[in-house]
């Protein structure tokens, strides 16, 4: 059987059997590639025709649902700053948790392991390990090049948006049909709406927005030539913190929120913190970095809550294209800017009724045993 005929069979099989996965399937371009194995850039399914004649229809079939589970479960854009190499390996074994537990097949040598965990729980064992094997059935080289160019983060997060639209659209589709199994209902579930420790997310938004740092120091690579090309450094970390010190925000929630930020800008080799206090004017800005500064110990302000002069001030320092994204602490009862600035925000904030951001991501902490250090945090 030719490789083009076992693809389309694979497809009919979902089709006429796993209407999730199907749905998916059809969001990805199926294009042949010299790609050794199999490949997504998050708009194509990229084969490799020579690789794809070695598997069974059932190989196949599980191979292609692995290259969905990489888009569905954001795997293409949620690596930050971790070690390239870890981060597949650790996309890897998800995926195949994923594929597996849905019953299908998937080729000899796909990494098996760490049932029922997220590729960030399983990176952080292999952290530990040697373990940084290349995936015997995927490429993963040609992630995050769909429609983008490298470092375009507001067209990842576009990706991300549809592909979580994608996924609620085939969960829906397949619910209806009564062929959405009840351990997949759940994984969805979990990952379109997921319950986590608000520090590790704050932690995974400020280290997705941290740059590369390059340095004018001559790359040794490149001594032969008469030219100084600059060499990577390191990760550096900028990023602007606001700080609602109206009356409705108490002093420790505030201390314990700049500890967490504190706490993740000191792993980095270089960093630097714009902070704003801020009620319904910006009553103090300070520059922190890994080079000088003091994080405040009180919180003047106390009166209402305007949100717009913090982002006024940022163009006015001329930080707007500096930020690798803004950090805001607060209630959300205050008064929003009619349009969302250029660089990534995440609103961060205590339980609140009806309160909806217009634009920006949100952190939501969620006091579910009724104390302090239990705050749990729900993305919206």
């Amino acid at each position: 059987m030719d490789p083009e005929t076992k693809l389309t069979r694979a497809r009919t099989q979902l089709l006429l059997s796993r209407p999730f996965w199907a749905h998916l399937a059809l969001s990805l371009e199926i294009q042949q590639a010299q790609v050794g194995t199999m490949a997504t850039d998050g708009y194509h399914l990229f084969y490799d025709p020579d690789q794809v004649a070695a598997w069974s229809v059932e190989e196949v079939t599980g191979v292609i649902c692995h290259e969905i589970s990489h888009c569905a479960l954001q795997h293409l854009w949620r690596r930050g700053g971790r070690d390239p190499g870890k981060w597949n390996l650790a996309c890897d074994f998800a995926s195949n948790n994923m594929v597996l537990a849905d019953g299908l097949k998937l080729p000899k040598g796909a990494q098996i392991g760490f049932d029922g965990q997220s590729a960030e729980a399983i990176y952080s064992q292999l952290q530990s390990s040697h373990l940084d094997a290349a995936s015997p059935i995927d490429n993963h080289a040609l992630w995050g090049q769909g429609r983008t160019a490298p470092g375009t983060t507001v067209v990842e997060r576009d990706e991300e948006a549809r592909w979580r639209q994608l996924v609620a659209q085939a969960a829906n589709g397949a619910r209806m049909q009564g062929k959405l199994p009840g351990h997949m209902d759940t994984l969805i579930a979990d990952y379109l709406h997921p319950t986590l420790d608000w520090t590790t997310l704050l932690r995974e938004f400020l280290t997705s927005s941290a740059r590369n740092d390059y340095s004018l120091r001559p790359n040794r690579k490149h001594l032969w030539v008469p030219l100084y090309l600059p060499s990577l450094s390191g990760n550096r970390l900028e990023i602007g913190v606001a700080l609602d010190t109206s009356g409705s925000i108490p002093d420790n929630l505030l201390r314990r929120f700049i500890s967490e930020v504190r706490g993740i800008s000191e792993q980095f080799t270089a960093w630097k913190v714009h902070l704003f206090l801020c009620d319904a004017q910006v009553h103090l800005y300070r520059c922190i970095s890994s080079e000088e500064g003091e994080w405040p110990k009180t919180f003047p302000g106390r009166g209402g809550t305007d949100f717009r002069p913090v982002f006024e001030d940022v163009v006015a320092r001329g930080l707007d294209r500096e930020l690798g994204c803004l950090v805001f602490f607060t209630d959300l009862e205050g008064t929003f800017p009619v349009a969302p600035p250029p660089y990534r925000v995440v609103w961060v904030t205590p339980p609140v009724q009806d309160m909806l951001v217009p634009w920006g991501d949100t952190i939501t902490l969620v006091d579910e045993r009724g104390a302090e250090s239990d705050l749990m945090a729900r993305v919206v």
